[in-house]
């Protein structure tokens, strides 16, 4: 999911993306009735080039969001993930990604 996190440029292939750094971890806040959220806190550093072909951009971030799961199945229920201060050549941009 995190190739994603990128601003609107003329490159949308996240395929090109390179993420350099990323971390992501999760605090269980609530289990009720076999249902489990836990809060999400990461950072990502990734190259996203504007156009098709390299020229050193990078994004930089940090995320927050929630994941909802069953711990006894390990299936996810929902994923979700926003930024509102990344930045990225100089400028700033937000981003949400959610799983359905």
């Amino acid at each position: 999911m995190l190739v994603h996190v990128y601003p609107v440029t003329e490159n949308n292939n996240p395929e090109k993306n390179e993420i350099r750094k990323q971390s992501l971890r999760g605090k269980v806040i609530e289990v009720k009735g076999g249902v489990a959220v836990a809060r999400l806190d990461g950072r990502l550093q990734m190259r996203h080039d504007f156009y098709h072909k390299p020229d050193g951009k990078v994004v930089e971030t940090e995320l927050l969001g929630h994941v909802t799961f069953e711990p006894a199945t390990g299936k996810v229920r929902s994923l979700r993930l926003v930024t509102e201060g990344a930045t990225y050549g100089g400028g700033r941009f937000g981003v949400a990604e959610r799983s359905e």
